[in-house]
């Protein structure tokens, strides 16, 4: 996140109008992630969350438990780590 903010300064300076926004959805129902363990969202879900946040001028937008996580992650990064990567998955991968 910290290359965006300086990629915006940049532009600032510079005096441009481009904005850069940043979309941080949990696991979304689609084709791609059948079969995937986890709570999810709907694509309907995911794009309104968007069009808020391009609306809202929101730079970093949190969907879902994405909103959850970012804070739990501040306070207690060890646990946040253990939810996003517990057991299953990580055999998974492995193999």
């Amino acid at each position: 996140m910290l290359a965006y903010k300086k990629r915006d300064n940049h532009l600032q300076i510079i005096g441009s109008r481009i904005k850069i926004f940043e979309l941080l959805p949990p696991l979304v129902k689609t084709n791609m992630s059948e079969g995937m363990e986890g709570k999810s969202i709907t694509p309907d879900v995911l794009i309104d969350a968007l069009i808020k946040g391009l609306k809202d001028n929101t730079y970093t937008i949190r969907v879902g438990d994405t909103k959850a996580i970012y804070l739990l992650n501040s306070f207690l990064p060890k646990l946040a780590y253990k939810l996003l990567n517990h057991i299953g998955i990580t055999a998974r991968l492995q193999s």
